[in-house]
């Protein structure tokens, strides 16, 4: 009799370790640096786990890349480019950005198709700034550009899958950004009014554009609400800052128009970054000592990570508020630092749920 006990408590001991090992196991994170980078910063990954984003080279020059499921990775600069950074990744495989000429050193947006053929995008003919800064599956982009002489003072884009340009912004604003469109071409982004107070803005298919303002957003100078990015179903997520100039908070609006705000645990910062089509949103914050960390929102439960050996994890992109990336499976892409000598060294990172 004791030795069946003993049989079943050790047979019970297996499988709990068994179940945690499976639990731990599904839940990696890999290091992702091109060859030959010294700076990496993914932006965007699809739902074949293909990623794309920019690092630097020993030289300090900008260049796109693209790594496949498998892990290997393709560099790529738009020609004439002195620094070429993507932005989005669709299920296609094409990719958008913005790179600086090497002649006027003027940004200009981008298309990469899947096969790699790149083409310029300029919103306007006399655009001297245009950033590409999101693509759905459709091949229609989203982005902000800038006429000479007004730069920040930014609008925004929609540009047709047959390559038909109409540019927009939403009522009162006097700079604009569109950041992340859906495939129903509805798009998300923020501006800021006269009083250069930031509200986020949805706009409908149709053209129809509709303000949004966090519950607790302050309404002073650069205080507002910044929409990041949306989701199949058109729930929105970003971040607000309140009246006191301190903390970052985020929102979540569900397409009904009720938003709900969070912070992790311990959060004096949060900056959601990206939504995937089950509601579930990433980004990153950082606790009162400035330390920062990645994390999930999924079912309103906070889960937190490091990639290991990280001094600061950071799951948004740092190029024009560009979101970091997660696909319907749950994989992350973002970026981090580890300590290095004279100056910490950033990583790209990979986590698959």
């Amino acid at each position: 009799m004791r030795s069946k006990t003993l049989t079943l408590f050790t047979a019970m001991i297996l499988w709990v370790a068994l179940a945690l090992s499976v639990q731990l196991s599904a839940q990696t994170i890999t290091t992702i640096d091109p060859p030959g980078s010294i700076l990496t910063q993914p932006s965007s990954i699809n739902q074949a786990g293909a990623i794309t984003g920019f690092y630097q080279d020993a030289g300090f020059n900008t260049h796109g890349f693209l790594r496949d499921a498998k892990g290997s990775f393709t560099s790529f600069d738009a020609p004439g480019s002195i620094s070429t950074q993507p932005n989005s990744i669709n299920q296609p495989g094409a990719i958008t950005g913005f790179y600086l000429d090497n002649v006027s050193s003027n940004t200009h947006g981008f298309l990469r198709d899947a096969k790699g053929t790149i083409i310029t995008i300029d919103a306007t003919p006399t655009s001297t700034y245009t950033n590409a800064t999101s693509i759905n599956q459709g091949g229609i982009i989203t982005g902000y550009w800038a006429d000479p002489g007004i730069f920040p003072n930014t609008n925004c884009f929609l540009r047709a899958a047959d390559g038909a340009i109409s540019t927009f912004n939403p009522p009162g604003a006097i700079t604009s950004n569109g950041l992340a469109i859906n495939n129903d071409g509805v798009i998300a982004g923020y501006y800021l009014d006269a009083k250069f107070v930031a509200h986020g803005f949805v706009r409908a298919a149709d053209g129809t554009i509709t303000t949004i303002d966090a519950p607790g957003a302050g309404t002073g100078f650069f205080q507002g609400t910044f929409a990041n990015a949306i989701n199949p179903a058109g729930t929105i997520t970003g971040y607000y800052t309140d009246s006191s100039f301190g903390p970052y908070h985020g929102f979540v609006r569900a397409g009904d128009g009720t938003i709900t705000t969070f912070d992790p645990p311990n959060s004096q910062n949060t900056n959601p970054g990206t939504i995937n089509p089950a509601g579930a949103i990433a980004g990153y914050y950082c606790e009162a000592n400035f330390t920062c960390h990645g994390f999930v929102r999924a079912k309103g439960t906070f889960t937190s990570f490091d990639p290991p050996g990280s001094i600061l994890t950071f799951g948004f992109a740092n190029n024009n508020q560009v979101p970091v990336g997660m696909n319907p499976a749950g994989a992350i892409t973002g970026s981090y630092f580890t300590p290095g000598n004279p100056f910490a060294q950033q990583h790209g990172f990979l986590r698959t749920p």
